[in-house]
């Protein structure tokens, strides 16, 4: 199948695009900018594919149009009757409201959707700790089980394709595995399980996480491979407290403690860092394309600039590995 689209950075192209995008149901959206959506960061690119047959995707050159003209384009993706499809939508959803004051509503995150289905595809507690290591210590996760079990990793785009082994001829990020389908029985994909009501009201919280202030690119404490808490379950807590990592308010069920006012996944964190500074680095070795205790400037020159995300985790080769497409941390 081939990919064709229009890019749309003058008024006439546009023009032709916002009819065809106002009148289909649902958008598929990605965003590319630079350091997109973390503070200091600008927006570049929109891509917009409609759902509505014939099936187009169009570029918007931010850069290029007028602002009178993003006005429109932003108009569509307020519109509350127009579902917007994204992959982790935080970020984008941080630099339309924070560069463009512009609130996404009506939105459906597929990164979301995975980490849902997950108990549904067979996870037991055990899987669902298995995936936080490496980027999480193997021992100090069997030592603090229950401290553990409300986090899940997130995976990159690339990941989920392949864990989903979606059929997908376009796809070049990597290779996805297509023995799988001769498996049996098949494995749930298109099930309408997969996605229930609940899951747009969750998904449009998610995107608008940082609606409070737009991530530091250092900020450990929210740029991570780990779903933040209260996003799929909404405690029944009376009692709650603001973390003082994320500084997000949450019920007192997400917190090991209230004598250390930080949610378990902050804790995690904590956890890390000091397991980091305490432990030598090894010397780097080259030779075998490992990039375990390389320093972050070494780590940079091998895996390229990605500024960002925060350095504090570009030990291992381990902490990226599910979160970056194949090929290095050069996009998101």
């Amino acid at each position: 199948m081939t990919s064709t689209f229009t890019l749309c950075a003058d008024s006439t192209s546009l023009a032709a695009a916002l009819d065809k995008l106002r009148s289909s149901p649902m958008l598929f959206v990605d965003c590319e900018g630079d350091r997109l959506g973390v503070a200091g960061g600008s927006l570049s690119l929109i891509s917009l594919r409609t759902s509505a047959t014939p099936r187009m995707t169009y570029i918007v050159d931010v850069l290029a149009l007028s602002s009178s003209d993003l006005i429109a384009v932003f108009a569509v993706l307020e519109h509350s009757s127009i579902c917007k499809v994204l992959f982790d939508g935080r970020m984008d959803h941080s630099a339309f409201f924070h560069g463009h004051s512009t609130v996404m509503n009506n939105v459906l995150d597929l990164q979301l959707v995975d980490v849902s289905t997950r108990l549904l595809r067979g996870e037991g507690m055990d899987n669902q700790l298995g995936r936080l290591s490496p980027f999480f210590s193997t021992t100090h996760i069997i030592a603090n089980r229950a401290n553990y079990s409300k986090l899940h990793r997130l995976l990159s785009l690339s990941k989920t394709i392949k864990e989903h082994k979606v059929r997908n001829s376009v796809w070049t990020g990597g290779l996805v595995d297509h023995n799988g389908w001769m498996d049996r029985p098949l494995p749930p994909v298109r099930s309408e399980r997969y996605i229930d009501p609940s899951l747009s009201v969750r998904s449009v919280k998610y995107v608008q996480l940082w609606s409070d202030a737009a991530p530091q690119p250092d900020d450990t404490y929210r740029l991570h491979p780990i779903l933040p808490l209260e996003i799929l379950h909404t405690p029944v807590d009376t009692a709650q407290f603001i973390c003082t990592g994320c500084r997000r308010t949450l019920g007192r069920s997400s917190f090991p403690t209230t004598s250390l006012p930080k949610c378990f996944v902050c804790f995690a964190i904590d956890a890390k860092l000091e397991s980091k500074q305490s432990t030598p680095l090894p010397q780097p070795a080259p030779e075998t394309g490992s990039s375990r205790g390389w320093d972050d400037i070494q780590y940079r020159e091998f895996c390229g600039d990605h500024p960002e995300w925060p350095t504090a985790y570009m030990y291992e080769t381990g902490d990226f590995s599910d979160w970056y497409p194949e090929g290095g941390i050069g996009q998101r």
